[in-house]
């Protein structure tokens, strides 16, 4: 998957120069920005680095 980056952290701000859906468990929850904190170890997510 060249398109995906693997990032480890326990909160991570999601922001794009134009505004993009933020999904979660396949519902739209939001736009850009968007910060997200999760447990440690709890939740693998893949974003597109082009973004």
């Amino acid at each position: 998957m060249s398109h995906v980056a693997v990032v480890r952290a326990r909160e991570v701000r999601l922001k794009s120069p134009r505004p993009r859906n933020v999904h979660a468990d396949d519902q739209v929850i939001g736009e850009t920005a968007q910060t997200v904190a999760v447990q440690p170890g709890a939740l693998k997510v893949l974003v597109d680095p082009r973004l």
